[in-house]
């Protein structure tokens, strides 16, 4: 269902429909285009599907004095939830939050060391994909040249001491450290300012906690307890559900999945960032705004093998046998 083509490709795709060729005007209608139709394919259910092999960590629970940890997953950026999961041929137990259970997919009964796997969502969200081993400084580093003092870093942690830290570092190309030792970092610790280039932050021993894009500012990410699973696996197999995050380079995939509706709503955008439209312009993009969300309509219909009118989702099919029907039957 779902088309990936690069940037690059879709400023040629949507440049004859919105009547211009200049570069920075055609990536800002490709961003607008991808938020909404991620948008549409979140309330309807269908957002993009990604498979990823993701390796198992270790994680402290909430309480480090505590030393108590579990084996789990943290998803990339750019996944929002788990879809399926398994290890080799068999299906992990997805256990969501309101206590309800799916199989994904159906676990191979030969497998009998992971029958009783399964797989649930940690509250909150993480701002580095992994956690600190033990306590020591953590190092910031810009990978652009251009971003040398750009902004500030601002941290929220807890130290060696379990006291709550906050403090400001500023952004440069050969790395500062946090002024303390870092035990963990407080759930929406981390704050990264505006940049041209990703950012890394490691301990003191080199291990990289998390690599950050160039356009994450407050970096948080999803996190999973995996249970059960045997001492050999380290690996799983996950499909996620995609994540909506801005393009960086020509070659970035753009998710297509209707070309047409996908060049209706590039016009709508285009007539928008019109400041001298009339209200003609406005029906006309009005126009092609609902014809586009009716194919995202129909999209959903067909991939759950239905029928019906994309406009009011109903469907007209008459019933022979209605009373009515059967009155005009009786009386002939």
């Amino acid at each position: 269902m779902y088309q990936y083509i690069s940037r690059k490709e879709a400023r040629r795709v949507i440049a004859s429909d919105v009547g211009t060729d200049d570069k920075s005007e055609l990536n800002s209608i490709i961003e607008k285009v991808r938020e909404h139709i991620f948008s549409m394919y979140t309330r309807l259910d269908i957002v993009p599907k990604i498979q990823v092999c993701l390796a198992t960590k270790t994680y402290w629970q909430d309480c480090n004095l505590c030393e108590d940890t579990y084996t789990g997953i943290t998803l990339p950026e750019y996944a929002e939830s788990v879809e399926a999961v398994w290890v080799h041929t068999a299906g992990l137990e997805i256990e969501t939050k309101t206590r309800y259970y799916e199989w994904s997919p159906q676990i191979d009964e030969t497998f009998r060391g992971l029958n009783k796997s399964s797989i649930s969502p940690m509250i909150g969200h993480f701002p580095t994909i992994v956690d600190m081993p033990q306590s020591g400084h953590v190092t910031f580093m810009a990978e652009s040249a251009v971003d040398e003092g750009c902004g500030d870093i601002s941290v929220t942690y807890l130290n060696d001491c379990m006291i709550e830290v906050r403090e400001t570092i500023p952004l440069t190309t050969g790395g500062m450290s946090t002024s303390q030792p870092v035990s963990s970092f407080k759930q929406g610790g981390i704050v990264l300012p505006d940049r041209h280039g990703d950012i890394t932050a490691f301990n003191e021993e080199g291990l990289e906690l998390s690599r950050y894009p160039c356009y994450v500012n407050h970096p948080t990410y999803r996190r999973y307890n995996v249970r059960g699973l045997c001492g050999t696996c380290t690996n799983i197999n996950v499909v996620v559900g995609a994540r909506y995050y801005p393009l960086v380079d020509d070659y970035d995939p753009v998710e297509v999945g209707n070309r047409t509706a996908f060049s209706m709503l590039a016009k709508y955008y285009s007539i928008l960032s019109d400041g001298k439209m009339d209200a003609n312009d406005r029906t006309n993009a009005e126009t092609y705004r609902i014809k586009a969300e009716e194919m995202l309509f129909g999209d959903k219909d067909r991939q759950g093998g239905r029928i019906s009118n994309t406009r009011l989702h109903v469907n007209k099919t008459r019933n022979p046998y209605s009373r009515t029907r059967m009155a005009r039957r009786r009386t002939r």
